[in-house]
């Protein structure tokens, strides 16, 4: 008896992959201090402190990484949060539309808090959040 050909399994994005569970990358953060972070910009000069985004880089790919940031960049924005969603958290100033207010004293900790929040279910994630757009009567 002979098998019939499985069909082709679909390409496995690596990054999607990675970023589909949230927990790894808390944990990461956990694991980071508070001077390890910065506000209003992605990195400093020698990549010794981040805002999530550039901890988010170094977690995928190291802190030596030199080449393309986008693909994780963009995984990120498109499957949990964009930029005009984290980075007010990260920088203290925390939406008035967000489900939970995150006031902690240290942007370690704001993130960390809403990453938790969001890997639960509290916060709405990107294509939540343009799904409820859609929803609402915006004419």
């Amino acid at each position: 008896m002979t098998n019939p050909e499985s069909p082709p399994q679909p390409e496995v994005d690596p990054v999607a992959e990675r970023l589909s569970n949230l927990q790894p990358f808390i944990a990461y953060l956990e694991a980071t201090t508070d001077d390890e972070w910065y506000v209003d910009k992605v990195r400093n000069a020698d990549n010794t402190q981040n805002c999530v985004m550039g901890h988010l880089i170094n977690w995928v790919h190291g802190k030596d990484y030199t080449g393309n940031i986008s693909p994780v960049w963009d995984c990120f924005e498109e499957m949990w949060a964009t930029t005009f969603m984290i980075y007010p958290v990260n920088d203290g100033e925390s939406p008035s539309w967000m489900n939970h207010r995150y006031d902690q004293a240290t942007p370690r900790e704001r993130v960390i808090a809403y990453l938790r929040n969001l890997a639960a279910g509290d916060e709405l994630t990107t294509m939540q959040v343009m799904e409820q757009y859609e929803r609402e009567d915006v004419s």
